[in-house]
């Protein structure tokens, strides 16, 4: 079940949402001291050991910066 041809994959017409994007937790940034203002980084992922994408971060004052490329289809 839910593999490449079942749910959504098949339906072309549909829409993102947020469920199917990867989450970005903030308390662990907050817990590990990464939203200091002046403070940059990148946060990765892997799925079976392999990275699979990364977010970049830019931490002001006021703000948090995200810094990220999307690529539709995997193309």
């Amino acid at each position: 079940m839910g593999g490449i041809v079942s749910g959504t994959w098949c339906r072309w017409g549909t829409k993102t949402t947020t469920d199917d994007c990867k989450r970005i937790d903030i308390r662990y940034m907050k817990r590990k001291s990464l939203l200091t203002a002046g403070h940059s980084g990148s946060l990765s992922w892997n799925r079976n050991s392999k990275p699979v994408g990364n977010i970049g971060y830019q931490c002001y004052s006021d703000h948090l910066i995200l810094n990220f490329r999307y690529r539709e289809n995997g193309g």
